[in-house]
């Protein structure tokens, strides 16, 4: 059984801004549609949209800049799939040192924009959660 939604979190920016994502470590189970586990980073402004799915190191240093201030990130796995203990996930936000590798302008963007800002739909951020190693650098611009 699939455990979609094990980990949501919303990145938010500060109205007018936007967050660029950038994919620094994903659990490394390759499969077509990410189906046992993996990151979902919606950076469409219709969040009811799916979003770009991460499951293989091939993915590593991707970056993604949103359309509106509200990112949602789902972290998930299936039931059967083993968790390493060691793994921890992490979502760091970076404003100091501007590392070089955020201001590339190599990155997907979405190809739909209507300008505008999002509102915070709440975010569970107080909750505990699994651990699938997934590791995420954000920051807003």
């Amino acid at each position: 059984m699939l455990h979609y939604g094990d980990q949501k979190l919303h990145l938010k920016a500060p109205v007018g801004k936007k967050i660029k994502v950038w994919v620094v470590e994903v659990p490394n189970v390759a499969a077509d549609g990410c189906i046992y586990a993996g990151v979902e980073i919606k950076t469409h402004r219709d969040r009811r949209r799916t979003g770009y799915r991460f499951c293989s190191k091939t993915y590593l240093g991707t970056k993604l800049k949103s359309k509106s201030n509200v990112v949602p990130v789902i972290v998930y796995e299936h039931e059967d799939f083993g968790k390493d203990a060691n793994q921890a996930d992490d979502y760091s936000y970076d404003d100091e040192d501007d590392p070089s590798y955020l201001d590339s302008e190599e990155e997907i963007e979405d190809e739909e924009d209507s300008g505008g800002d999002d509102e915070d739909e709440g975010a569970n951020q107080d909750e505990e959660h699994p651990t699938t190693g997934t590791k995420l650098l954000y920051r807003y611009v």
